[in-house]
């Protein structure tokens, strides 16, 4: 590989960590959105249901307004069940998930679990690719789960108040399984675009797999009517809002920055880590909306831990000579 190859590539993997970053800020508002539904009692069914029936119109015009659509349901009817399975998995199951974790646990500590997922993509890698994507690479690994540790000890200060261990356990499990499904779900049907040759965008992807998640996400909505009657306005509008931001605007950006590391573990891992950002967004989020006060010293020991951690990959990504060793 050419030096000037290299140069160009490391420059893509620094511009997908910051873009990582900026969909973190749109991936956080789900986490208060259920965090404020939890407190006001919207039912789980609705809020896993409307936020991914909502996400179905605006993804509908901006796949339309790229005057792909043709080309994408005939890509779509080829690949119904990927899109069906995966999009069930990585959209409705892994909310559900996440959705009820809240009614355990505070939203903090929910969003603290779910950070996981950071390590998830690493460990399910192998069970997901042939190549050199399938090998997890110890110093990413390393790194991953030091930002794992970091965002544990952010918890110190809040755990003295939370009695009841056994909700805890069931919100971090919660939490923990849908860390596991999100990347699955993602990496899932990217392989299988790939393996099927399909040219589909970042926004195709997740229309593809909002599309595939929506008889089930019609299926929750009969739950709820019938456990708990029609929505709240509040729900309706704070579901819009998650659905748009997160669902829409958030997973897209995502996915097209994954996509543009796919060929390096280093940058792959650097972008999932970027999710752990969504603790700063969600906290300052409260800070303005609810008064929340800043953290004490554990929290903010973490908070330095996981900025080091994050330049640190950033740099490692930014240097022309570290996708030479990743390819050989």
């Amino acid at each position: 590989m050419k030096f000037e190859d290299t140069v160009g590539i490391a420059r893509m993997n620094v511009l997908a960590i910051l873009l990582g970053v900026f969909a973190t800020l749109f991936l956080s508002s789900g986490f208060i959105v259920n965090s404020l539904l939890a407190y006001k009692g919207g039912y789980w069914a609705w809020t896993v249901a409307l936020r991914y029936l909502f996400l179905l119109p605006p993804l509908l015009l901006v796949v339309s307004a790229q005057k792909k659509l043709f080309s994408f349901l005939q890509t779509f009817r080829q690949m119904l069940i990927p899109f069906v399975l995966w999009g069930t998995l990585g959209f409705i199951v892994f909310y559900t998930f996440l959705v009820l974790s809240v009614n355990f646990v505070p939203g903090w500590l929910s969003c603290a679990a779910f950070q996981f997922t950071i390590v998830a993509g690493r460990l399910i890698s192998p069970l997901l690719y042939n190549d050199n994507r399938g090998k997890i690479a110890k110093r990413p690994m390393l790194m991953s789960l030091i930002i794992v540790g970091a965002v544990l000890i952010m918890q110190f200060d809040s755990l003295n108040n939370i009695k009841e261990s056994g909700s805890m356990l069931w919100g971090f499990l919660l939490a923990l399984v849908a860390s596991f499904l999100w990347p699955l779900g993602l990496r899932k049907i990217m392989l299988e675009v790939e393996n099927h040759g399909a040219a589909l965008s970042a926004p195709e992807i997740s229309f593809g797999m909002a599309l595939g998640a929506a008889p089930a996400a019609l299926i929750l909505s009969v739950i709820g009517f019938v456990n708990d009657g029609p929505p709240s306005f509040t729900q309706v509008e704070s579901t819009l809002g998650a659905a748009i931001f997160a669902g829409v605007i958030g997973t897209a950006l995502f996915v097209k920055a994954l996509s543009m590391v796919k060929d390096s573990s280093v940058a792959t891992a650097a972008v999932e880590s970027t999710q752990v950002t969504a603790i700063w967004f969600t906290l300052f989020a409260e800070i303005v909306i609810r008064g929340v006060s800043w953290p004490g010293l554990y929290a903010n020991i973490g908070f330095l831990i996981v900025a080091a951690v994050l330049i640190w990959y950033l740099f490692m990504s930014a240097k022309p000579q570290a996708e030479v060793r990743v390819s050989t």
